[in-house]
């Protein structure tokens, strides 16, 4: 496997996590009555969404990263919690 898709197959995992994290954190800052900061950090988790998402439908060729935007969403859900 070449490296330029095990190093996307990373980044894809890396900010599936981050983006699922965000959105944990962004319900729990609107609970909390922190609206603009909430908004931010919803900028912020569309932006990474968006970028894994694209990365993963533009080249459906490499499986590794279907499932690593898979890997992602599991890992963000348990470090987000």
């Amino acid at each position: 496997m070449p490296a330029t898709v095990l190093i996307t197959t990373a980044l894809i995992v890396v900010a599936r996590i981050a983006d699922v994290s965000l959105d944990t954190v962004r319900t729990v800052s609107i609970v909390q009555g922190r609206r603009m900061f909430a908004a931010c950090l919803g900028f912020f988790e569309a932006l990474i969404y968006i970028s894994a998402v694209a990365r993963v439908l533009r080249d459906m060729g490499h499986p590794t990263y279907i499932l690593a935007y898979a890997l992602g969403f599991a890992l963000g859900t348990y470090f987000g919690s």
